[in-house]
């Protein structure tokens, strides 16, 4: 029965990832707080973040092995996420940025990996690479924010201020996309090196994805006639 159950996961086990990564997206500009700059989050704001590492241990579900680690590694992220919020005075903030921080980049690896080693282009396949990208950027995100609370000026906005939580992400997604409009700058030897290698993994990451799908999208229609 719990076979069964984890066999019909499967067919979906990307659709809630997906719907928390791009819902929050569009969500986040509209429940941050009135000034961009005071860092405070909405409690719907804050419930979906801490949501997404339960979301991604749904994607894991492919393997027990990885789902259990997925599991060890998602409960001390969801609650460092709420701790960040709930109780930021009382540890580092890089202290709790490291558990989300292993969950992210634990979480990130494997739906890569599995996307990328499917033999059958689904639509699942599809939601999955949409998944991967995304988690690229969030986790590159929460790398900045790791990175500036023990290096407060590494990254800064053109106009000389610090750069918030919504400031980081929205760096790591211009630069995972190589977009790069020069409003937020790394400025730090520490905070380039991450921006140049996220960059790079961006290129990589579609070079390497369109062309693996385009192999097993014509291998599985040679396959079909």
């Amino acid at each position: 029965m719990a076979l069964d159950w984890i066999k019909q996961l499967r067919q979906f086990q990307y659709v809630p990832l997906s719907t928390a990564l791009v819902g929050l997206l569009f969500i986040h500009p509209y429940l941050y707080g009135a000034d961009p700059g005071d860092g405070g989050r909405d409690w719907l704001l804050l419930a979906l973040i801490a949501a997404i590492p339960g979301m991604a241990i749904v994607a894991l579900v492919e393997d027990r092995r990885r789902l259990l680690l997925g599991v060890v590694l998602g409960i001390p992220a969801t609650i460092s996420i709420v701790l960040v919020d709930a109780a930021p005075a009382l540890v580092p903030g890089w202290i709790l940025n490291i558990a989300p921080l292993a969950f992210y980049v634990y979480a990130t690896v494997v739906i890569c990996y599995h996307v990328v080693t499917e033999q059958r282009v689904r639509g699942d396949t599809l939601i999955g690479a949409v998944c991967g990208y995304l988690m690229l950027g969030y986790t590159w995100g929460i790398a900045y924010a790791t990175l500036i609370e023990s290096e407060p000026l590494s990254i800064r906005l053109s106009t000389g201020e610090y750069a918030t939580d919504g400031d980081l992400f929205y760096f790591s997604f211009v630069t995972l996309t190589t977009l790069g409009y020069g409003d937020i700058v790394p400025v730090t030897v520490k905070a380039r090196s991450l921006a140049m290698l996220e960059a790079i993994t961006g290129v990589l990451y579609l070079a390497v994805l369109v062309s693996r799908l385009v192999a097993m999208y014509g291998k599985n229609k040679s396959e079909r006639s």
